[in-house]
């Protein structure tokens, strides 16, 4: 029958692609990206930008009470064996202290405090080191010590600054051990 609609076809026959034409190719099906702890996720970043953006990293001086650097290097080494990333260093770590820095002055006042609290007043004289930062990081950096230094409160910076890679740390072992990246297929 003529001008009869069979169920389905909605009446157009279906277009057919010119013969000169190739095939549409259609997109490989994606994996999904792991979805990661944050702090372990903001690592994986750093350590990418680091490589990608190198360039635009710069040296910064970090001081941190000296119980605190034999710890963050443990970190890394147990992080550098799980990830099977031999490249992580200090300075990912310190970046995403310092990016993932909340920059409140009342805060961070609460930090030393805490610290000290910890500590029992003992905060020893720092040790200092001279690491590759993003330039965010290097940004949030300087903010953190004018933030210190508008609240009379800038010969602290180095507990401030030990206080956030101690809480870093902490994170770090709640999320667990940093497992290996997981590489997108090439096709």
């Amino acid at each position: 029958m003529a001008g009869d609609v069979l169920p389905g076809s909605l009446g157009a026959a279906p277009p057919s692609a010119p013969a000169d034409e190739p095939p549409a190719e259609s997109a490989a099906p994606r994996r999904k990206k792991p979805k990661l702890p944050p702090i372990q996720q903001a690592l994986y970043d750093s350590h990418l930008d680091s490589k990608i953006n190198g360039r635009h990293w710069d040296t910064h001086g970090v001081n941190l009470i000296p119980a605190l650097w034999p710890a963050l290097r443990e970190r890394i080494s147990r992080d550098r064996k799980s990830s099977g990333m031999p490249g992580l260093g200090l300075g990912h770590y310190i970046d995403v202290v310092l990016k993932t820095a909340k920059m409140d002055t009342a805060h961070l006042i609460g930090l030393h405090d805490t610290l000290n609290a910890e500590r029992m007043g003992n905060l020893p004289k720092g040790r200092k080191t001279t690491l590759s930062l993003s330039p965010e990081a290097r940004s949030n950096a300087e903010q953190l010590l004018e933030l210190l230094e508008a609240a009379d409160f800038a010969r602290k910076g180095k507990d401030v600054m030990s206080a956030l890679v101690l809480n870093l740390l902490r994170a770090l072992e709640k999320e667990g051990p940093l497992p290996k990246p997981e590489l997108p297929p090439l096709l």
